[in-house]
């Protein structure tokens, strides 16, 4: 059985470690995405059309859901989720 406590409950200086730990892997999630958005908009304009595009922009999407998966994980972990 998980025990889960609010963050509210929380003393106040955990609850802004925890709160700054979620912000930084928001921007690291939003860079990723950024990314892959910005990878995907220049194979479209052409870029140099090489394979090396391709294969740069599906090892960015990998790395992306990897790193979403493992973030999902990390926080639906967290007390008080």
């Amino acid at each position: 059985m998980r025990i889960s406590i609010r963050l509210n409950e929380l003393p106040e200086m955990k609850q802004e470690e925890i709160l700054a730990q979620r912000q930084e892997e928001m921007q690291l999630l939003t860079d990723k995405l950024n990314l892959t958005k910005f990878l995907a908009t220049q194979r479209e304009l052409g870029g140099t059309g090489g394979m090396a595009d391709d294969s740069v922009a599906q090892a960015a999407k990998r790395a992306f859901f990897f790193n979403y998966t493992c973030f999902f994980l990390f926080y639906t972990s967290l007390p008080g989720y």
